[in-house]
């Protein structure tokens, strides 16, 4: 959330694109304090693209049965490239 903030994209619609060219957009009420996180490692190590990395944005699906919905698993985009302000309407 600092990054965004720091970015001037707090608040804005986000377009998310991976190495794949898969890209979704991030509405703001998706983005809370702790949700989601851009994953840099798995258990401690990083990863590389064939293991889905080295980013991936993620969700805390066990904390919360909320974070285990269709939209919710399909804007955890692995192999994460970009994010950028999304400017469509």
């Amino acid at each position: 959330m600092e990054v965004l903030e720091l970015s001037g994209l707090l608040g804005q619609p986000l377009r998310l694109k991976a190495a794949n060219d898969y890209s979704i957009q991030l509405p703001p009420q998706m983005i809370e304090t702790m949700a989601p996180i851009v994953a840099t490692r798995i258990n401690g190590q990083t990863f590389g693209l064939r293991d889905r990395g080295p980013l991936w944005l993620v969700f805390p699906y066990d904390a919360d049965s909320r974070f285990r919905t269709e939209r919710t698993f399909a804007a955890s985009i692995w192999q994460l490239t970009d994010i950028r302000a999304d400017d469509a309407p």
